[in-house]
Parts: structure tokens; sequence; C-alpha cells
């Protein structure tokens, strides 16, 4: 495997291209994919801390910088940051942060360049103070110019991404395993199987867990849903997890059965992997998006499936957990090779619980790849018996 600096600098070239090529002097980022994206380095729950500014600089000659509270420090020199780090007093109205903005700016010699903004990341009082602090930047919105960069990868990202993706189902993979034989009245909770899932996540590498869940029967019918009671017997049960590895997010979901099936639920699973082979023969290079949902629509309908038509097919992953492209009805984006797509294909069980399982592909001239290729999900998956394995 490729170092994480490899990928830096495949991602910095690309960077950099796209900063000459839109005449720009640098860019400004305040989402944390977008300054993970730039730097490689994640900050820990960034997200969870909307009362507090984390940003990056990259400039189109030298290094960059990275803006954070102090308490972050330590976590962005541990990544190996080669760059400067400025870190700032919290507190509102920003005024603390702006300084060391200004302050690099002022370093970097960019008083009077054109800067390129995630301009729909950031606060509009923050803009304001950004704009009175350095009133001769020149602001360029370049929400898609990023959107474009990130939405081809490059062959190392594609190598983390395929990483993450394997974590995330050896660690639902391993989950289960904890369950085999412990399905009866004093058998496992919902919640210590999910956390199970959390747990097996870094023991098989990787480094932050999204959204973690699993649902049974009532449940079942929503997509979030608070994970509650035991694991039952006769149920789908459905996991679904998201994780990260060297800043690549993978989206894992899977839904199983404890216990043994009727002929309902063989048929629900069944139906469910109908669909999903055939939005798989759709995903190629020169197809737009909603073709792969009419052809999930049209199957659906001749075969009399009901499916979950407003959450669309799948989505792009990459430095977030959801991103562009989206294949629902509307999006007329061409499918291009080095885009990288989680086929969510959402349909119903016996009692109307959302049966999925989610798989990530990178899309091919002529056919698309699959990346996480640790087990094949082509059955439904009962657990059933006892195991003394964990992985």
């Amino acid at each position: 495997m490729k170092d994480p600096q490899s990928k830096n600098e495949a991602i910095i070239a690309k960077v950099k291209s796209a900063l000459k090529d839109h005449e720009l002097d640098a860019f400004f980022v305040f989402g944390a994919d977008n300054i993970t994206y730039l730097t490689q380095v994640v900050i820990p729950f960034a997200n969870n801390y909307p009362n507090l500014v984390f940003a990056s600089i990259l400039p189109r000659q030298g290094e960059g910088y990275i803006f954070c509270p102090p308490s972050c420090e330590e976590a962005v020199t541990d990544q190996g940051w080669q760059g400067q780090v400025l870190t700032y007093s919290a507190g509102f109205p920003f005024s603390k942060f702006v300084n060391s903005a200004k302050y690099a700016f002022e370093s970097l010699k960019l008083q009077k360049c054109r800067i390129g903004l995630d301009y729909a990341r950031i606060p509009k009082t923050l803009f304001d103070l950004l704009k009175t602090m350095l009133p001769d930047v020149e602001w360029i919105k370049a929400d898609e110019i990023f959107r474009q960069l990130r939405i081809l990868k490059t062959p190392e990202e594609l190598e983390y991404l395929e990483i993450a993706s394997r974590v995330s189902d050896r660690a639902i993979v391993s989950a289960l395993n904890h369950l085999e034989g412990t399905v009866d009245p004093v058998g496992y909770t919902l919640v210590e199987t999910a956390e199970r899932m959390r747990v097996h996540v870094g023991e098989f590498g990787g480094a932050v867990t999204g959204h973690v869940s699993a649902v049974q029967s009532a449940s079942g019918q929503l997509f979030f849903s608070p994970v509650r009671g035991k694991v039952t017997d006769g149920q789908f049960l459905r996991y679904d997890l998201t994780c990260q590895y060297g800043g690549g997010w993978s989206r894992g979901g899977r839904t199983v059965f404890i216990g043994n099936p009727t002929e309902d639920h063989f048929l629900a699973y069944q139906q469910n992997l109908i669909l999903k082979n055939t939005a798989i023969n759709s995903l190629r290079a020169g197809l737009e998006c909603k073709d792969v949902y009419n052809a999930v629509g049209v199957m659906a309908e001749n075969e009399g499936i009901n499916f979950f038509k407003e959450a669309g097919v799948g989505h792009g992953i990459g430095f977030s957990e959801r991103e562009a492209p989206f294949l629902n009805a509307s999006n007329n984006e061409r499918l291009q090779t080095g885009m990288v797509i989680v086929l969510d294909i959402i349909t119903y069980g016996p009692m109307m619980e959302l049966v999925h399982s989610l798989d990530t592909y990178v899309i091919r001239e002529s056919n698309c790849e699959l990346l996480n290729w640790y087990r094949n999900w082509d059955r439904l998956y009962l657990v059933t018996g006892t195991t003394a394995r964990h992985g």
C-alpha cells in the first residue's frame, strides 16, 4: 500500500493544477471534508462543534496553513502535517480567528489576490468579518470547483476507499459472529451489537466511526431510528455503519436474519438483490445518473417490487460519507471513469422493515469494479448455531 504522503502529493498536484486553471492564488476552506482533502489531516469531531472554526489555506506556491483551537493542535501535528498550524482562542464573534487569518494572508502575501472559498461552508458573520479585515481580497465562490475536484478519485484515493470499505464489512461480519449462539431471552442487546461494530472498526485499522446502528422489527421501518431492545429471533436485523480510513469514508449496511427465515423473508431479500443487480449492470461511464435510477424503477415495476424511491439508489463517497454524484430521478450528470458510488437500494420486508445491502463501486469505462470485496452478500446471511471465532 502507498504511504499517506504519496496520496497527499497526488491530490496536491490536482489541487494546484485547479488553482492555475481557474486563475486563483489560493484556496481557503472551512468544510471539515475539504480541509481533509487539502491537507490529508483529519480533525476529530470537527463537525460536532459548530461554534468553533476550523479552516485551511493552500496557496498556489508554498506550504499551507491549518487553523484550529489549541486543543486540536496535537492531533494535527501527530498526523504528519508539514505546513503551519495557527491556533486561536475560541469565541464569538470570531475575532480571534480572523486575526489569525489576517496574519496568514500577510505572511503568504495574499492580501490583494483571488482566493477560492467554499462559500456554502462559512457562516455569514465570519465572512463579513473577513471581508472587513481583508478588504482587497477578491473572494471567488469555489464550491463547484471542489465538487469537480473531489468527484474523480486518484488511484491513491481509491486505495484508501477500498480499505475503508473492507474495514466496515469486516466489522459487520465480526459483530455478527459475536451473535452466533447468543439469541435467546438473555441474549445481546441491540446497543451491544452496535457497539461491537464500532470496536471492530478500530481493531481492523479504521480511524473514525460515524453513523452506527442496529435495528429490528418496527424500528427497522425507519431509516434513522433509536437503537433499543434485544436481538430477537425470527426477524431481520439491519446494520448500518460509516467509518473512515486515512480520510476516506466507507458507508456500509447489511440486512441479515436472526434464526430461520420464512419464504417471505427469503423473497424480500431476493427482491432487493434483483434491483441491486439491475443497478450494477447500469453502472458504467457515459450513462447519466438518472439512467441507473430509471433502470431500477423499470425492473421494480416489471417484477412488482416496492422500493423506497425518494432516497434514490446510490450516491458518491470520498472525504465525506455522502457526496456527489447522486443516483436519483432528476440528475442528468454523466458517470465518469474514476467516480466512486455506494449503491443503496432500499426495499421492504414482510413487516415493512427496510432492507438493503450496500456495496461500493468504482466506475470503469465499460463496467464497474467492486471495492468492498471482503465477502459475497448474494444470499441472505443467517445467524444461527454457535461459533468460536470473532473475525
